[in-house]
């Protein structure tokens, strides 16, 4: 996976806690600044989080 660990973590964090309730319905951006060719993997991963926790 081309996520940082401490992003990993941080979701992991919040399932493990419970604290879903805490984003649902927040806005969300997610960012790209690299060019690299898989990076669009990362950045499918983020989005499918942000759908999971029923982010805007």
């Amino acid at each position: 996976m081309l996520v940082c660990s401490q992003y990993k973590r941080f979701i992991e964090l919040i399932t493990e806690r419970n604290a879903e309730a805490a984003f649902e319905n927040k806005y969300t951006i997610v960012l790209s600044t690299s060019i690299h060719f898989y990076d669009h993997t990362a950045q499918n991963y983020m989005q499918s989080i942000c759908d999971d926790l029923k982010m805007k």
